[in-house]
Protein backbone atom coordinates (compact mmCIF):
# COMPACT_ATOMS: atom_id res chain seq x y z
CA UNK A 1 0.00 0.00 0.00
CA UNK A 2 1.11 3.49 -0.46
CA UNK A 3 2.57 5.75 2.26
CA UNK A 4 -1.10 7.41 1.40
CA UNK A 5 -3.97 5.77 0.53
CA UNK A 6 -5.54 9.50 -0.46
CA UNK A 7 -6.10 10.70 -4.39
CA UNK A 8 -7.08 13.31 -5.98
CA UNK A 9 -8.94 13.03 -9.63
CA UNK A 10 -8.07 15.56 -12.04
CA UNK A 11 -11.15 15.48 -14.93
CA UNK A 12 -13.04 17.44 -17.23
CA UNK A 13 -17.06 17.59 -16.26
CA UNK A 14 -18.14 15.57 -19.07
CA UNK A 15 -15.90 12.37 -17.37
CA UNK A 16 -17.50 12.61 -13.85
CA UNK A 17 -19.36 9.64 -14.38
CA UNK A 18 -15.99 7.61 -14.06
CA UNK A 19 -14.88 9.31 -10.65
CA UNK A 20 -18.06 6.94 -9.20
CA UNK A 21 -16.51 3.90 -11.78
CA UNK A 22 -13.05 4.18 -10.27
CA UNK A 23 -13.99 4.11 -7.11
CA UNK A 24 -15.78 1.04 -7.80
CA UNK A 25 -13.15 -0.72 -9.30
CA UNK A 26 -10.37 -0.39 -7.17
CA UNK A 27 -13.11 -0.89 -4.02
CA UNK A 28 -14.25 -4.09 -5.96
CA UNK A 29 -10.79 -5.63 -5.74
CA UNK A 30 -9.83 -4.58 -2.12
CA UNK A 31 -8.21 -1.31 -3.03
CA UNK A 32 -9.03 1.36 0.21
CA UNK A 33 -8.37 4.27 -1.85
CA UNK A 34 -9.72 7.48 -0.44
CA UNK A 35 -10.71 9.91 -3.02
CA UNK A 36 -10.58 13.64 -3.79
CA UNK A 37 -12.72 15.44 -6.88
CA UNK A 38 -14.86 18.06 -7.42
CA UNK A 39 -17.62 16.27 -9.35
CA UNK A 40 -21.34 15.93 -9.13
CA UNK A 41 -21.20 14.17 -5.70
CA UNK A 42 -18.68 17.57 -4.69
CA UNK A 43 -20.17 19.99 -7.17
CA UNK A 44 -18.02 23.56 -7.73
CA UNK A 45 -20.98 25.98 -8.18
CA UNK A 46 -17.94 29.10 -7.97
CA UNK A 47 -17.06 31.32 -11.12
CA UNK A 48 -14.13 33.44 -9.89
CA UNK A 49 -11.05 31.62 -11.11
CA UNK A 50 -8.60 32.55 -8.00
CA UNK A 51 -11.66 31.94 -5.65
CA UNK A 52 -11.87 28.46 -7.55
CA UNK A 53 -8.06 27.47 -7.69
CA UNK A 54 -7.18 28.80 -3.57
CA UNK A 55 -10.44 27.83 -1.79
CA UNK A 56 -11.43 24.99 -3.67
CA UNK A 57 -9.29 22.80 -5.56
CA UNK A 58 -6.27 23.35 -4.18
CA UNK A 59 -7.13 22.16 -0.45
CA UNK A 60 -8.42 19.33 -2.43
CA UNK A 61 -5.28 18.43 -4.01
CA UNK A 62 -3.21 19.32 -0.68
CA UNK A 63 -5.43 16.54 1.14
CA UNK A 64 -4.13 14.19 -1.28
CA UNK A 65 -0.43 15.01 -0.74
CA UNK A 66 2.06 12.35 0.09
CA UNK A 67 -0.66 9.79 -2.37
CA UNK A 68 -1.26 10.64 -5.58
CA UNK A 69 -3.04 12.53 -8.68
CA UNK A 70 -4.84 10.32 -11.34
CA UNK A 71 -5.32 11.74 -14.61
CA UNK A 72 -8.34 10.72 -16.20
CA UNK A 73 -7.21 10.36 -20.25
CA UNK A 74 -10.32 11.20 -23.02
CA UNK A 75 -10.03 13.63 -25.44
CA UNK A 76 -11.16 16.60 -24.10
CA UNK A 77 -8.56 16.99 -20.90
CA UNK A 78 -5.81 17.92 -23.34
CA UNK A 79 -7.65 21.48 -24.23
CA UNK A 80 -8.57 21.49 -20.32
CA UNK A 81 -6.84 24.42 -18.74
CA UNK A 82 -7.83 23.52 -15.30
CA UNK A 83 -6.54 20.03 -15.75
CA UNK A 84 -3.38 21.47 -16.20
CA UNK A 85 -3.63 24.05 -13.84
CA UNK A 86 -4.14 20.97 -11.39
CA UNK A 87 -0.94 19.08 -12.77
CA UNK A 88 0.96 21.23 -12.66
CA UNK A 89 -0.39 22.59 -8.65
CA UNK A 90 0.24 18.42 -7.57
CA UNK A 91 4.13 18.95 -9.58
CA UNK A 92 4.74 21.71 -7.34
CA UNK A 93 3.55 19.12 -4.43
CA UNK A 94 5.72 16.83 -5.53
CA UNK A 95 3.13 13.94 -5.86
CA UNK A 96 3.03 10.91 -7.93
CA UNK A 97 0.70 11.70 -10.92
CA UNK A 98 -0.61 9.02 -12.67
CA UNK A 99 -2.75 9.43 -16.10
CA UNK A 100 -5.70 6.60 -16.19
CA UNK A 101 -7.18 5.94 -20.14
CA UNK A 102 -11.09 5.78 -19.53
CA UNK A 103 -12.89 2.96 -21.79
CA UNK A 104 -13.58 4.19 -25.06
CA UNK A 105 -10.23 7.13 -25.31
CA UNK A 106 -7.79 5.01 -27.37
CA UNK A 107 -4.81 6.85 -28.26
CA UNK A 108 -5.93 10.31 -27.87
CA UNK A 109 -3.69 13.09 -26.92
CA UNK A 110 -3.33 13.45 -23.02
CA UNK A 111 -2.70 17.14 -21.27
CA UNK A 112 0.53 18.67 -21.72
CA UNK A 113 1.08 18.78 -17.90
CA UNK A 114 0.64 14.82 -17.88
CA UNK A 115 3.32 14.26 -21.01
CA UNK A 116 5.83 16.52 -18.77
CA UNK A 117 5.58 15.11 -15.60
CA UNK A 118 3.52 11.95 -15.24
CA UNK A 119 5.22 9.12 -13.14
CA UNK A 120 3.44 6.56 -14.89
CA UNK A 121 0.21 6.60 -17.88
CA UNK A 122 -2.12 3.23 -17.47
CA UNK A 123 -5.07 1.29 -18.94
CA UNK A 124 -8.68 1.04 -16.78
CA UNK A 125 -7.34 -1.91 -14.54
CA UNK A 126 -7.43 -2.17 -11.06
CA UNK A 127 -3.74 -3.64 -10.40
CA UNK A 128 -2.01 -1.31 -13.23
CA UNK A 129 -3.82 2.01 -11.13
CA UNK A 130 -2.79 0.58 -7.31
CA UNK A 131 0.53 -0.10 -8.61
CA UNK A 132 1.02 3.43 -10.41
CA UNK A 133 -0.32 4.86 -7.08
CA UNK A 134 2.28 3.43 -4.83
CA UNK A 135 5.51 4.03 -7.06
CA UNK A 136 5.29 -0.40 -8.44
CA UNK A 137 4.25 0.63 -11.94
CA UNK A 138 6.22 3.40 -13.71
CA UNK A 139 4.91 2.40 -17.41
CA UNK A 140 3.32 4.26 -20.02
CA UNK A 141 0.56 2.11 -21.50
CA UNK A 142 -1.99 2.55 -24.23
CA UNK A 143 -5.48 2.34 -23.01
CA UNK A 144 -4.87 -1.70 -23.92
CA UNK A 145 -1.70 -1.84 -21.76
CA UNK A 146 0.87 -2.06 -24.36
CA UNK A 147 4.00 -0.77 -23.29
CA UNK A 148 4.59 2.55 -24.99
CA UNK A 149 7.78 4.62 -25.65
CA UNK A 150 7.96 6.92 -22.52
CA UNK A 151 7.35 10.60 -22.71
CA UNK A 152 9.73 13.37 -22.82
CA UNK A 153 9.82 14.82 -19.64
CA UNK A 154 10.96 18.25 -18.87
CA UNK A 155 14.10 18.43 -16.82
CA UNK A 156 14.75 20.98 -14.08
CA UNK A 157 18.16 21.50 -12.69
CA UNK A 158 18.19 22.95 -8.81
Amino acid sequence: MPKSNRVFVSHIQEDDQHIANLRRLLKEHGYDIKVSAVDSSNPNNAENEQYIKSVILAPKIDWASGGAMLVLISPQPKNSPWVDWEIDYAQNKDMRIVGVWIHGAAECDVPDGLAQYADAVVGWSADQIEGAINGTVNNWTDSDGKLKDRQKIRQFGC
